[in-house]
């Protein structure tokens, strides 16, 4: 799987990263940084300009949905109910 920026504009590519970390679910992008999670329990933060990675974490589970973050932290659900903050 793989995550794609694009030029508002004209639609060139900016920038393409790929990984190998399960099946991803919907980017959020926030204060320059785009995190990405995969469902076998990866979280990677990017640079949402140059699309290089900054981080990541991972949790014991397998992810369902969307990461949630507010305050500087990241919120995960998942598959059995769970809820993850990572910092």
């Amino acid at each position: 799987d793989f995550v794609l920026a694009k030029d508002r504009r004209t639609g060139d590519d900016i920038w393409r990263a790929s990984f190998n970390i399960g099946t991803l679910d919907a980017p959020i992008v926030g204060n320059g940084y785009l995190v990405v999670v995969g469902s076998r329990g990866t979280v990677l933060i990017l640079d949402v300009n140059q699309g290089a990675t900054l981080g990541g974490s991972s949790v014991p589970a397998d992810l369902v949905g969307p990461p949630a973050v507010s305050a500087g932290e990241i919120f995960l659900t998942g598959d059995s109910g769970q809820m993850f903050k990572i910092r």
